[in-house]
């Protein structure tokens, strides 16, 4: 992990919004506040966030509504509601919309803080993972040796240029 990972509390309670930081700065997280949708609009424009937890009563949007637009402008951003006004409605509609998490307040912070390590986790593993098919990639198209692979019935699914020059292909052919 080069940098610390961040998230961004979006609540207009702003007792809510401080202990929330509070728990997770002593967690190592850095964390930032937005009291409105509009304002975490703009923080997203200027840092990166590795989650994004919000209240889904907002006085200037739904929480739902800045949701949506969270994860279309950052799908890989985890994004988690929370609510004092939870129905089946609106669970059902924030997972649709791609949310980690629906959590009814009074929040039971072990479980909070469980999904959120468990998204950090999954978004680890998903750059490690995106690291080591780019050094593959790199490797692959870089040999001096010829490298191909094929299904079980013979056809050719990929050739590196290598390959390709032995035995005098383009990749089109």
């Amino acid at each position: 992990m080069n940098q610390k990972e961040s998230i961004l509390i979006v609540d207009d309670d702003k007792s809510t919004s401080r202990s929330l930081q509070l728990i997770f700065g002593k967690k190592g997280y850095d964390t930032e506040i937005a009291g409105t949708a509009q304002e975490a609009l703009e923080r997203i424009k200027k840092s990166s966030f590795n989650v994004a937890l919000i209240d889904i009563r907002l006085p200037d949007m739904e929480g739902t509504v800045l949701l949506g637009k969270l994860k279309k402008a950052h799908p890989e951003m985890a994004c988690m509601v929370i609510t004092g006004y939870a129905s089946l409605e609106t669970a059902i509609m924030t997972i649709k919309l791609g949310s980690n998490g629906y959590f009814v307040k009074p929040l039971v912070m072990e479980e909070v803080i469980y999904r959120i390590e468990e998204a950090l986790d999954k978004q680890r593993m998903e750059r490690k993972l995106k690291e080591s098919e780019q050094k593959y990639r790199t490797l692959y198209e870089s040999s001096k040796d010829g490298i191909a692979f094929s299904d079980m019935e013979g056809n050719l699914l990929d050739a590196n240029q290598a390959f390709l020059d032995m035995l005098g292909y383009r990749i089109e052919e």
